[in-house]
Parts: structure tokens; C-alpha cells; sequence
């Protein structure tokens, strides 16, 4: 097993260098200098003969010397190489154009790049497979060489494991709480409160059970006249709760024995990484989704090992706010439910227990929503709120293929955006959908759904290429790790509503504290500068926990241990709805897999060890 590991080592060095060497040729026909003729075609002819001299020797040296990759590593490696050097592309064009000119070359490029890439992440994955195959073998417990470390690693994480990593986490976010105090208002906040207090209308585009709990608090505000007061009673709620929520983390890690050294990297990422404190300080509906969203993983894992009438009635309270809190949540306990309901024998034996609790939280919460949408008279929201990609897709045809719209299309697209359409090429952004979205008018879009459809299908047709561009413009940030997040999370105030240092919104005013301004500057430059570290502001890619996640599923696959491949179902449902979501590549998003997928790669080592 040494020896495997060893090769699979030096075919990740090997590959690691290839893929440095591939990229270094590559990307000198990236960016405004892909066409400059001044890179001649001898030295192209030069750089792919070198290419192809290199994987010769690979293949020489390693594939006829018994290191052969598994069925797994070979799909794994195909796919991220084909990935990322798509991604890349379309991080430079948001496109495939770089395939119009220079054709020989641009293929022959992506191809010993595609190769590169490949490489890597089966090396990768079976250094990983090759990892957990000898710990399975003979699991060796690691022993703390000082008496320091080891008291250290059982008090904080044996002793109590709940309440010192929840403790730490309080410690490190509190400079958050008062550099930011009492909060931020997101933008979708904005929206909500206009809402609620009856300046627009009221619709139930953002979720109305999230509205009311923060209606109901900032409400506690005003009936002291201050507005902070509510403000702050909402983040120190949301701190509290997200902050326990993620210590529990460590009293699985206690109970499954996971290694002292991935329980610390996993309490710094919690401690120091902006991202989780920065959503806390956002007055946002996400934040008590992400909680529930949470809790119920933990109590699915929990009832592999034990299961009680506790248990039912506690998953039936989180798959309740799972749903309520974020119209996704429903998607996600429907995908869990389908699964259970299909794979029940090799699941679980006490299955239809945990279906008719999923099933049971996500009809309760249907009904209390609804319940409160007629009492409070709330409008229904469009169903182009769902169609991000359709809409995206039209809105690139349109700046591409104008000429080949007909007029009776042009009238059916006119009726939809309120005689807009011609212009809707320029409102075109390929990663976020907004733009476009908000030039339909709602109730001629019901009207016209059927009519838009078959438009949609005819362009289709015509230029397939046009629509695939679009769609992989919208979701390449999901598993293409270069992708920085759309946005980082630092001050989320709509610029509209500000004035210095206070937010005015229809009835409430929130007030900065003078006194922490200048704190406040020395935190967002530390919030805006960490996805610049080296390696450390990989953590601020989307991506990088996909493949995560991917690594979890073909380990559990490779030990065929199959029935916990149901606790994937809940991150892959997001992953999904992400994919088909108004934004590239958004964290905010992508927290609960973010949040989630530490716990769930503990879980594998557990399993193996």
C-alpha cells in the first residue's frame, strides 16, 4: 500500500509539473494576446511537440510500470479537465470564440490542457482512495508527542466538546459585532421590510415566514423607538444560534474519533474565514435557513446510528423550517424524500419513519405559509423568478442572433418585456440574471408563458451553441475552482438607502456607532483582503467544496458503503438549485454545502476508520 501511494505521488508531481508547463503555454494565447501573430506557428509547432514528448514519457514510465487509475479517477479526471479548461475559457470570453481562429492550435492547447487537468484530479483522488484504503487495513491512532498539545486537543475538544469550540467561535467573531454594529441590511432585506410595512407591495418573493420573524424583531425596535435596538436583537440572534449550530460540528468529531489536526483546521476555517461571521452581521433571511438546513443533516447522520420518536419529531420541526425559511428548502426535503422512498433497502431500516417526518415538516410549513400569505394578503410572486436560465439564454440570443428573430416573436417577446425586447441584449450579464429579470412584466408574462415557451424552443433549435454558452456561463463557477465568488461579503448595503453612515429606509433608521468607524475600516480591509491570500483564498471558490463533495461521494462508492450516500442528497440538492439560480458562482448560495462539507468528509474518515 506504501508503494501505491508512492506512485500515485509521483504521478500527482509528474502531473503537477505538466499541468505548470501546460498552462504557462496556454494561457500565452489567453486573454488579448490569444491571436497576436507575433507568437508564430513554429514555436506553437514547438510547444505542442514538447507536449506530446512529455505524455509519451508518462505514459512510458508510469501507465506501462502498473500505475493504472481506477474506472472512478478516469470519470473524475475527464470531467475536471473538460471543466476546468472550459471554465477557463469562459472566465476569459464567456464564450467558446477562442475556437474560431487559430482552430488547430486552440484545440490542440485544450487538449494537453484538458490532459493537465485530468491528471491532477485522478492523481488526487486516488492519492485520497489510496489513503483510505490502508487506513482501513490498519488504522494507526496518532499520538501527541507533548503533554502541552495533549492536554490542549482533550480539553477543548474531549472534555467539552460543545462548549469550548462554541466559546472560541463567539470570542473570534465579537470584533464583528462591534465593528458592526447593530448590522448590515442586505439588499434583499430592503425589499422584505418595504413589504411588510405596506410601502410596495407585499409579494411572496421572498419567503413570508423569513419576512415576518424579521418584521416581528425589527418590530421590537420601534416599540422602543430605536431601530438599532431591532437591528441588533436580529444579528445577535443569528450569531448565537450560527455559532452553536457549527460547534456541534465538534461533539460528532468527538464521538467518531476524527484526527486532533483535521478537528483544528476545520475550528480556524470557522474562526477566521469572513465568511461566516460576515453573514451573521447581514440582516438577511438566510442565515436561520442555514441553521435549520444544518440541524437536519446532523439529526440524518444521528439516526444511522439511533433513532427514537424524539428523533421524528425533531426532523419534523427542521424539514418545517427548512422550507419555510428559503423556497429551495422545499426542493431539497422533496429530493430527499424521492431518494428515501426509491432506495428505502438500501437505506435505511426505519425509513418510513424519516419520510413521513420530512414529508409531514414540509406539508406544515406549506400550509403556515399559506395560512399567512392570505392573512396577510400577499401577492404572489411571478414565475419568471424560476426561470433564470430560459431568460438568460433569450437575452444572448437576442444579442447575438437578432437579425434572426421574426416578428411574430418579436411580438410575443414585446408582450413579456413591456416592449423592451430589442433592447434586452444589452441588459445582458452572463453571470447574474437580474438585469433581465427585472424587465418582465409579471402578469403579461403569465399570460404569454405558453406563447414564450415555444419562442424559447424555436431559438433553441436555430443556434444550440448560443444557448449552451448561456447556461454554462450561469453555473461554470460551481465546479471550475478558478471562479472567485461574485460577491464577497463586506458592507451589503443598497447604496440607494444610504447616507454616510445611515440607512433610511421607509419607516426605520439605522444609525452606525461614530465611535467604531474606524475599527470598522480596519475589518472590511481584512474581510476584502482574504480571497486574495495565497491558497487560503481558495476557500472563497465555490468549487473548491464541490470537489469536496465529489471526493466524499466516490470514496463512500470506492468502500461501497452505499446507504450513506443519502446524506449527500441534502448538499447536492443545493448544488443543483445553484446551478439553476440568477447567480454564478455565489457564496451566499452556497453556504450550506460550504458549511456542510466538513462535517461530511469527517464522516467518510469515521466510516473508514
Amino acid at each position: 500500500m506504501t508503494q501505491y501511494t508512492l506512485i500515485n505521488g509521483k504521478v500527482f508531481s509528474f502531473s503537477l509539473l505538466s499541468l505548470f508547463a501546460t498552462l504557462y503555454s496556454y494561457n500565452s494565447l489567453s486573454g488579448a494576446s490569444f491571436f497576436n501573430r507575433s507568437f508564430s506557428v513554429h514555436s506553437n509547432a514547438i510547444f505542442i511537440a514538447f507536449f506530446s514528448i512529455l505524455y509519451f514519457l508518462y505514459y512510458k514510465y508510469f501507465i506501462n510500470k502498473g500505475c493504472t487509475f481506477s474506472m472512478q479517477s478516469k470519470i473524475i479526471g475527464l470531467f475536471a479537465g473538460i471543466i476546468n479548461v472550459m471554465g477557463r475559457n469562459f472566465e476569459l470570453y464567456n464564450s467558446l470564440q477562442f475556437f474560431s481562429k487559430e482552430v488547430y492550435f486552440a484545440i490542440s492547447f485544450s487538449l494537453v490542457a484538458t490532459i493537465g487537468y485530468g491528471l491532477i484530479y485522478a492523481s488526487l483522488f486516488e492519492l485520497g482512495w489510496s489513503y483510505l484504503r490502508a487506513h482501513r487495513e490498519q488504522h494507526i491512532e496518532r499520538k501527541d508527542t507533548y503533554l502541552f498539545l495533549k492536554t490542549i486537543n482533550h480539553t477543548v475538544f474531549d472534555n467539552h466538546p460543545l462548549l469550548y469550540p462554541f466559546l472560541l467561535i463567539c470570542l473570534f467573531w465579537f470584533p464583528y459585532l462591534v465593528s458592526f454594529y447593530p448590522g448590515m441590511i442586505h439588499w434583499d432585506a430592503v425589499e422584505a421590510f418595504l413589504g411588510y410595512n405596506g410601502v410596495i407591495t407585499w409579494s411572496s418573493h421572498h419567503p413570508v415566514i423569513g419576512t415576518l420573524l424579521m418584521g416581528y424583531i425589527m418590530d421590537i425596535g420601534k416599540f422602543f423607538r430605536d431601530d438599532n435596538l431591532g437591528c441588533a436583537i436580529y444579528v445577535i440572534l443569528q450569531f448565537l444560534l450560527l455559532s452553536i449550530t457549527l460547534a456541534y460540528q465538534f461533539v460528532f468529531f468527538n464521538k467518531w474519533k476524527t484526527n486532533y489536526s483535521i478537528r483544528w483546521v476545520v475550528l480556524f476555517i470557522f474562526l477566521l474565514h469572513p465568511v461566516f461571521p460576515m453573514f451573521v452581521m447581514n440582516v438577511v433571511k438566510d442565515v436561520f435557513y442555514y441553521i435549520a438546513y444544518l440541524w437536519l443533516l446532523y439529526l440524518f447522520m444521528r439516526s444511522f446510528e439511533e433513532y427514537n420518536v424524539l428523533f421524528t419529531f425533531c426532523i419534523v420541526i427542521a424539514s418545517m423550517f427548512v422550507c419555510a425559511l428559503r423556497k429551495e428548502g422545499l426542493f431539497v426535503c422533496v429530493i430527499c424524500s424521492v431518494v428515501l422512498l426509491f432506495f428505502r433497502d438500501i437505506i435505511y431500516q426505519k425509513w418510513k419513519n424519516i419520510l413521513n417526518a420530512i414529508l409531514l415538516g414540509s406539508i406544515l410549513a406549506t400550509f403556515l405559509s399559506y395560512g399567512a400569505s392570505v392573512y396577510y394578503n400577499v401577492a404572489r410572486s411571478t414565475a419568471a423568478e424560476a426561470l433564470s436560465l430560459p431568460l438568460q439564454q433569450t437575452a444572448r440570443y437576442i444579442r447575438d442572433y437578432s437579425d434572426d428573430v421574426t416578428d411574430s416573436e418579436w411580438k410575443v417577446l414585446n408582450a413579456i418585456f413591456e416592449n423592451q425586447a430589442k433592447k434586452l441584449g444589452s441588459y445582458y450579464n452572463p453571470d447574474i440574471s437580474d438585469p433581465v429579470k427585472n424587465q418582465i412584466n409579471g402578469h403579461f408574462f403569465k399570460m404569454h408563458m405558453t406563447a414564450y415557451i415555444k419562442v424559447w424552443g424555436s431559438h433553441f433549435f436555430r443556434h444550440p451553441d448560443c444557448y449552451f454558452a448561456a447556461a454554462f456561463n450561469q453555473l461554470y463557477g460551481y465546479f471550475y475552482i478558478g471562479k472567485e465568488a461574485m460577491y464577497k461579503i463586506g458592507d451589503c448595503r443598497t447604496e440607494n438607502f444610504v447616507k454616510g453612515d445611515i440607512f433610511y429606509g421607509e419607516h426605520f433608521k439605522i444609525v452606525d456607532d461614530p465611535k467604531t468607524i474606524a475599527f470598522r475600516k480596519v475589518m472590511k480591509k481584512y474581510v476584502y483582503s482574504w480571497p486574495e491570500l495565497p491558497v487560503l483564498g481558495l476557500l472563497y471558490h465555490p468549487a473548491v467544496y464541490t470537489w469536496i463533495l465529489f471526493f466524499g461521494l466516490s470514496g463512500l462508492i470506492q468502500l461501497k458503503k452505499y446507504k450513506y450516500l443519502f446524506l449527500y442528497c441534502m448538499p447536492l440538492a443545493v448544488l443543483c438549485i445553484c446551478c439553476l439560480s440568477p447567480v454564478n458562482a455565489f457564496i451566499r448560495y452556497f453556504f450550506p454545502v460550504m458549511a456542510s462539507s466538513f462535517i461530511l468528509a469527517a464522516y467518510n474518515l469515521r466510516l473508514v476508520c
